[in-house]
């Protein structure tokens, strides 16, 4: 378990699996076309709180202070992010299943990131 928590199970939602690449929440598409794209999540107004160290902002995906139903921290990527949104920025595309290979193949499977969101 490299990148335990990251929400990719059984769902297409945004994500930012390893919280270490993309800039914010992202998911591959249903559009054989388009490999990938961002997703609009909000960016969390509170403060995001380490609640190990009760220290801000923080660099782990923590999100004490901050919904991750509703939006995603930007001091850890957007990584923290667990809310629903399944369509791209443009709302221009459908996101794929994490647990599908098609039409894009990749690594981030529920397999390789478990309990990821």
């Amino acid at each position: 378990q490299s990148y335990p928590d990251k929400g990719l199970e059984n769902n297409n939602y945004c994500r930012n699996p390893n919280g270490s690449t993309a800039p914010k929440a992202w998911c591959y598409t249903t559009d054989p076309s388009m490999r990938w794209a961002y997703c609009y999540v909000p960016s969390c107004v509170a403060p995001c709180v380490d609640q190990t160290t009760s220290m801000t902002p923080s660099t782990s995906p923590s999100t004490n202070g901050s919904d991750p139903a509703t939006c995603g921290c930007d001091t850890v990527l957007q990584a923290d992010y667990r809310g629903t949104i399944s369509t791209t920025a443009s709302d221009t595309y459908t996101c794929q299943r994490w647990d599908s290979q098609s039409p894009h193949s990749h690594e981030y499977t529920p397999q390789s990131y478990p309990d990821k969101g």
